[in-house]
């Protein structure tokens, strides 16, 4: 895949995956993966079946209520650069959790790729052979998240420095706004969109996209709308954003339209 390509979502995750440095021996694909909540995940340099219980590991699929960390990428780029990162995360010693990070549904998109060296130095070595007595430690898990989310922030920042792409845990763009739209994944795109053009007719639309909802950002999603009104568009049918969060008004909308986005305003203006 070269720079600026346009790709689907199966050929991002191959380049992420190379990239990574997993390691996919010829005629046994099965080497590079293992099993985690009944997905599969990509693994550095660790033999399947090796280290019981959590893996530093990283998956795609949907979201599994399971202790790990979960993504919601909104692009083919995001989701590139999220599998690199997860690598980071999981695998420093103070998380060693699996990521899981939802396939958004599929279309090509421009990628831009990272070198391999550059990647090199982004990530930890790859390890052979880990302390198995650090794995599946039920009692740890709350730590390991709390860690989680401190080292999501810090990789964040670290790659936004690095190559100039933002991939914050919750991305805000709500100053001075009076009406506010929180979403997530492929949905953040549109909602912004629509935003960005009620801004410019001189509405106070402000939008939060959420990438992570394990572990949990809520506070710091509270604190960005604490005088606004809101309007939470879930992706899923379990409405997870709007159960965790408690706030405004909720929709549900796997590929929300343009249209629908600028309804849902003129409800939030026509209730007060």
């Amino acid at each position: 895949m070269k720079r600026g390509e346009l790709v689907s979502v199966d050929q991002t995750i191959e380049k992420a995956i190379e990239l990574s440095r997993v390691n996919v021996v010829s005629g046994n694909e099965s080497a590079a993966y293992g099993y985690y909540a009944g997905k599969r995940v990509f693994l550095r340099g660790i033999e399947p079946g090796s280290v019981p219980g959590r893996l530093p590991a990283v998956g795609i699929g949907n979201f599994v209520n399971t202790i790990a960390i979960v993504m919601l990428p909104q692009s083919n780029q995001e989701l590139l650069d999220m599998i690199i990162q997860s690598y980071r995360v999981c695998e420093d010693k103070k998380v060693l959790l699996p990521a899981i990070i939802v396939r958004p549904w599929d279309m090509r998109e421009e990628v831009l790729v990272p070198t391999k060296e550059s990647i090199d130095k982004f990530l930890p070595p790859v390890k052979s052979k880990l302390d198995k007595t650090v794995y599946g430690l039920e009692k740890n898990s709350e730590n390991q998240l709390l860690e989680a989310k401190k080292q999501l922030e810090k990789t964040a920042e670290t790659w936004y420095q690095k190559f100039h792409r933002s991939i914050r845990p919750v991305e805000a763009d709500v100053e001075g706004s009076e009406y506010v739209f929180i979403c997530s994944g492929r949905n953040a795109g549109t909602v912004s969109k629509v935003a960005k053009e009620l801004r410019a007719q001189g509405e106070k639309v402000g939008t939060i996209s959420v990438r992570i909802i394990r572990p949990w950002f809520g506070n710091e999603i509270k604190n960005l709308v604490k005088n606004a009104k809101t309007a939470v568009i879930d992706s899923f049918p379990s409405r997870i954003l709007h159960a965790e969060l408690c706030i405004g008004s909720s929709y549900v909308s796997e590929r929300i339209s343009e249209q629908a986005v600028r309804d849902i305003f003129k409800q939030m203006k026509e209730a007060g």
